[in-house]
């Protein structure tokens, strides 16, 4: 064991009880998720793991490095889970250690606060990193990572994608829903008790109906000029076809050149939730049997988070994580024929966007009327280095009060945007002043 780590099992008078573990294999990774649904982190399949249910800790080991991590419930527990600057936790846990400090090398991870500074520990003769990370809830977790043979850097990128992986889990999705056919208002307020989504959202649109037809794919567009990411979209829908399979009738959200999520009824009866790029080519795809007939309307809810889609059809819960690409787009009702006359048609429609949800002392701005121009520096005299897309948001790490009065953000992308083209949540005062020349 490290000293970290002897070190905190020797302040630590109270023994942690934690549940148990939920590990669950994607790929040449596993996933460990506490039963709690506390804290999660991704590690190659092949490592060795180990939960201390004692003391909390969490370890990760591949030949000669190793991996402790400290969740925010450990570090209550030795009365540090109170800091909120993870470049001080990071300080003090290496002051308390007698670690040798090298140098910062991260300050941020994931688009999340981080500190890592790497170290050498003179008594036991090794080097490694420290690192401390803001979660999804405003709470820090700690990671230390050695390497034996004193070779920390060979491993560098290793050990961030696993501390990018370190978080608090998404909310479960509720297993069935009381209000799905009820109105908007009902069906948010019962997600938000759930806490699947935060409140302060706000309906994009609502359709009475709509509808498609034809003998070969078609599309209605519906909302263009409304760009957003996180969104809830809800409707009756029904496919009114005469061949018993490849036909399909959507709901479509995130509508961009680069493709759309869908989410519909297919002529063999079953719910089909699908990421379709611009070629037609499905990125992934989930098909799920429904207790109906074809050609019967059904209540279709789904919800695009991030990374993740949640689907809901008649009130109960159908797909609970289909992994998606995070980006913007509009709207659209999506016929997929093969050579038959069909109809696809919604009624009730409506969808909600989802409010941007930032960690305590973070800072965002999006876009919300249309894009807005990045600069290369805090001034319109500076070279446009981008745009942030209308209905994104972005993390701020730095702001000035330029010579033309404004104040201008600077992005985590080291790019610039004016505080009147977007618009700000979060603790934005408290974001560092910069000091670079105003344009």
């Amino acid at each position: 064991m490290n000293r970290l780590g002897r070190f905190l099992r020797g302040i630590f008078l109270l023994l942690l009880i934690l549940p148990v573990m939920i590990v669950q294999a994607q790929q040449d990774e596993m996933t460990y998720t506490a039963a709690d649904h506390s804290i999660t982190v991704d590690y190659p399949s092949n490592w060795n793991f180990d939960l201390d249910e004692r003391s909390g800790f969490l370890y990760l080991q591949d030949d000669a490095l190793h991996l402790t991590l400290y969740s925010p419930t450990v570090l209550n527990a030795y009365l540090i889970g109170n800091i909120v600057d993870p470049a001080i936790l990071v300080d003090l846990v290496m002051t308390l250690n007698d670690l040798e400090t090298l140098d910062l090398t991260t300050t941020r991870i994931d688009n999340r606060d981080a500190a890592t500074y790497r170290y050498v520990n003179p008594i036991e003769n090794n080097s490694g990193m420290l690192t401390a990370i803001r979660l999804r809830d405003g709470r820090l977790g700690l990671v230390d990572a050695y390497r034996e043979d004193g070779d920390i850097a060979a491993v560098n990128e290793q050990i961030i994608d696993i501390i990018a992986s370190f978080d608090v889990p998404p909310a479960p999705a509720p297993e069935s829903l009381v209000a799905s056919g009820e109105a908007w208002q009902a069906v948010t307020a019962e997600l938000e008790a759930s806490q699947l989504i935060e409140p302060g959202g706000e309906l994009v649109f609502a359709q009475p109906y709509a509808f498609v037809s034809g003998v070969n794919n078609a599309f209605q567009p519906l909302a263009q000029q409304a760009q957003h990411e996180n969104v809830i979209v809800a409707g009756k829908l029904t496919l009114t076809s005469t061949t018993p399979q490849g036909e399909t009738c959507s709901l479509a959200a995130r509508v961009a050149a680069q493709g759309s999520i869908e989410v519909g009824l297919s002529s063999e009866g079953a719910l089909v939730a699908a990421e379709i790029d611009s070629d037609g080519e499905r990125l992934s795809e989930q098909v799920v049997p429904l207790e109906s007939t074809p050609n019967q309307a059904q209540q279709v809810l789904f919800l695009v988070l991030g990374e993740r889609l949640v689907v809901y059809v008649n009130n109960e819960l159908v797909i609970s994580d289909l992994p998606i690409t995070a980006r913007t787009g509009s709207y659209g009702l999506s016929l997929r024929a093969n050579g038959s006359s069909a109809t696809c048609e919604v009624s009730q429609l409506w969808v909600y966007q989802l409010p941007a949800t930032t960690p305590n002392g973070a800072c965002l701005v999006s876009a919300e009327g249309g894009a807005a121009n990045q600069r290369s520096g805090p001034g319109v005299s500076f070279e446009i280095a981008g745009q942030l897309a209308a209905g994104t948001s972005a993390d701020v790490v730095s702001q000035i009060r330029a010579n033309d009065g404004f104040i201008w953000w600077q992005l985590a992308d080291m790019s610039w945007v004016r505080e009147d083209v977007v618009s700000e949540a979060g603790d934005c005062a408290a974001i560092p002043q910069a000091t670079v020349p105003t344009g």
